[in-house]
């Protein structure tokens, strides 16, 4: 077995209390062959001062200007090296182990282009913060497993195998993907970035794999924690966005009951949970004033997406995890 280098790209904005642990855990990773490169995205606390502290250890890319999750890591991926890139969110740590397998993965199979970790609760380490996303019946997009203690005898826990998309906050992909299809959507800024990644890979020929003996923690929203309108509000902007690129009407159309009851549930949140029900219209304008660039897009991914027709329909239903060779 080779040991191709990794990239491990590590997103922060305002993280100071999270930096620390991430790093120190990712020096403590067993696999040898990587490298660490710190994305600020033009934090105001000492985030920067933490960074520099580590500069014998990692590299580091300091934006001028907050760019979001999706720009953000695209500005890594410009400066990664390996072979196989990791996208981390400034709130996890890592088992030492957690890179032994999925470079297996990858090395056995070059079709393989997203390798999804098994990401738990830092605070409760039994308990499952999110595994790999699923579309639900009303065509939202969730995490498996989330809150759930993790079962390793339950296949949608512990099961090896080919998924339809992976955590954006703990994925590791192939460069030679990103080199094909580009980086993150811009458009998305944070939330569902990576499902539509995911999901112009799958499209493309590409497949996505869930390791479950991969294991990080994440701490959960961290940069989001102090503004978690903002948070419903990229969700719902880009779930438009992401419907509208990549599913036919004939489908919105069947599920349109559950799509309408999903609307009704999100303006009740944006009205009495954040208290902004004015931002739940802003996140359906922002949407629609940005489809039109998305029309050609549109077209193509629906001819690809008719020829992955039977995979897709797989992939709607249940079990979660395949094994497609």
């Amino acid at each position: 077995m080779t040991s191709p280098l990794f990239s491990i790209l590590v997103l922060n904005w305002n993280g100071e209390h999270f930096l620390r642990p991430c790093i120190d855990s990712l020096l403590k990773t067993r696999y040898t062959n990587f490298e660490i490169i710190i994305i600020d995205n033009a934090s105001t606390d000492s985030s920067v001062e933490i960074i520099k502290s580590f500069s014998k250890s990692v590299k580091y890319v300091l934006n001028g200007k907050n760019l979001g999750f999706a720009a953000g890591m695209n500005s890594g991926f410009k400066a990664a090296r390996g072979k196989y890139i990791v996208t981390l969110n400034n709130d996890m740590t890592v088992e030492p182990s957690w890179l032994n397998r999925p470079v297996e993965i990858f090395e056995n199979n070059s079709r393989i282009g997203i390798v999804c970790c098994r990401q738990m609760q830092s605070l409760k380490p039994d308990i499952i913060d999110g595994l790999y996303h699923q579309i639900n019946p009303d065509l939202t997009i969730t995490p498996v497993g989330a809150g759930e203690l993790f079962n390793p005898v339950n296949p949608a826990h512990a099961r090896e195998g080919y998924i339809l998309s992976a955590n954006g906050g703990s994925s590791i992909i192939r460069k030679q993907l990103i080199e094909q299809i580009g980086g993150f959507d811009e458009n998305f800024f944070a939330y569902l970035d990576e499902v539509d990644l995911c999901f112009r890979a799958f499209l493309k020929g590409w497949k996505m794999y869930y390791c479950s003996s991969s294991v990080v923690y994440h701490f959960g929203s961290a940069s989001f924690s102090k503004i978690l309108h903002m948070k419903y509000y990229y969700r719902e902007k880009n779930r438009v966005l992401f419907l509208y690129k990549n599913l036919p009407y004939s489908l919105l159309l069947r599920r349109l009951p559950l799509l309408l009851l999903w609307e009704l549930r999100t303006f009740r949140v944006f009205s009495f949970k954040c208290k902004k029900p004015q931002l739940y219209f802003k996140s359906k304008i922002d949407s629609i004033m940005t489809l039109n660039n998305y029309r050609n897009i549109r077209k193509t991914n629906l001819i690809l997406l008719k020829e992955k027709g039977i995979l897709f329909k797989r992939f709607l239903k249940r079990p979660l995890i395949y094994d497609l060779e």
